[in-house]
């Protein structure tokens, strides 16, 4: 039986609550509904447009309704009067496919059918940077290595230890906190989880990073490269399959401690990683990153070809043992990540795997869009790695 939000706001004195989803660009959208509403909309749902979001969507559809999962609840930290919902969206008594909530819960369930369950963890950076976005925040960090500097980082103490101590209030099990490879970027990290929890701890975590930035008079980005001579913001997923409390992944026999589960899942995501770059990589900005020229630490982080290290059966092949900065050329045949965003949507659309698992509707819906993104950024602006991120990346990724 579902938790009620009206008997929880009366306990826990939330007089509002934000019932939030996130559209195909991974935009937070959300209503601010008070308490005495919610016990309609907890059934019923909030009413958005469709069009008005990043969806495939006219205004002559009707709209959609976010109804708001009782377990994703988290009361704000910083302001205990609300509560911040994730919802799943539904539009004429059907779940909207093509939403990325509704899209991973479908991925959920068809694991649940084979006794499975998958988790992650995520670890997140963002730069801390003026208001008008155009240098970091802090004039002091200036090391051509900054990647753990104690200094920077504790010159950002208060802001760091009261994002930690949310997530140490809200149960998230915060581990550790630094300062990583580029001037004024931050990553902290938590507990890993069931996927679904750790999503949307994920959309939480950077408008809490955002929100709590801006009390301290700072800006947070996650846009993957804000300055070209500075090392991106990446996030690295960490994945596995379980059976009960068994990981299917491990293999205490094998070289790498690897099952064969596991070496099925890295072929699947190798065959199909240039695909999969329209979403690991979906914004023009983020192609800056893949190829990159040098940057002022010497490391872009961000390897473009298709390889691994230390689905359907698929055998990845032999581990390479080697370190793909220095040793590339060594290996000329080695498949490529798309060098821009047109060339992955392109590979995407092409992609059965990809199409019979999000739906071929799904798929040219966020192909659609993203399409029509490089459309409009085509008409004001050149892509150029080489040279500097232009004002049009800045206006649409910085607040990303």
């Amino acid at each position: 039986m579902a938790k009620n939000l009206f008997k929880i706001a009366k306990q826990k004195k939330i007089k509002y609550f934000l019932i939030s989803f996130v559209d195909l660009f991974g935009v937070l959208r959300s209503k601010l509904v008070p308490t005495n509403a919610i016990k309609e909309m907890q059934t019923a749902g909030a009413g958005f447009a469709g069009f008005a979001a990043w969806l495939d969507m006219t205004p002559a559809d009707s709209d959609m309704f976010g109804i708001p999962d009782p377990d994703s609840l988290i009361q704000l930290p910083w302001n205990k009067e609300v509560g911040w919902l994730a919802s799943d969206l539904w539009m004429n008594g059907k779940p909207v496919e093509a939403s990325p909530r509704v899209m991973l819960k479908k991925q959920i369930k068809e694991l649940a059918k084979r006794g499975l369950t998958m988790k992650s963890g995520v670890e997140c950076e963002y730069l801390l940077i003026s208001e008008d976005g155009k240098s970091i925040a802090d004039p002091r960090d200036t090391q051509s290595k900054p990647c753990y500097d104690q200094s920077a980082l504790m010159r950002r103490y208060e802001l760091i230890k009261e994002i930690c101590d949310c997530m140490i209030e809200m149960g998230w099990g915060p581990y550790q906190n630094d300062h990583e490879d580029a001037n004024g970027q931050f990553e902290m990290n938590w507990d890993y989880s069931d996927c679904l929890t750790t999503a949307d701890r994920h959309t939480f975590f950077k408008y809490m990073v955002k929100t709590i930035a801006e009390k301290h008079g700072l800006r947070a980005t996650f846009m993957p490269k804000p300055f070209q001579n500075l090392t991106g913001n990446g996030c690295h997923a960490h994945i596995s399959v379980w059976q009960g409390k068994k990981n299917k992944f491990l293999d205490p026999k094998d070289k790498l401690g690897l099952s064969k589960m596991a070496y099925n899942f890295l072929g699947g995501v190798i065959k199909n990683a240039s695909s999969l770059s329209a979403f690991f990589n979906p914004t023009i900005n983020s192609y800056r990153r893949i190829n990159a020229p040098p940057t002022k630490s010497g490391a872009s982080w961000s390897p473009s070809s298709i390889s691994y290290t230390l689905k359907n059966k698929i055998n990845p092949g032999k581990p390479l043992h080697c370190n793909m900065y220095t040793d590339y050329k060594k290996y000329p045949n080695l498949p490529k990540l798309p060098n821009e965003l047109k060339q992955s949507l392109v590979q995407l659309k092409n992609n059965k795997e990809m199409n019979k698992s999000f739906g071929k509707d799904t798929i040219n819906s966020f192909v659609k869009l993203r399409s029509s993104e490089i459309k409009e950024f085509n008409r004001k602006e050149k892509f150029n790695k080489s040279k500097p991120i232009t004002k049009w990346e800045s206006q649409n990724t910085l607040d990303c």
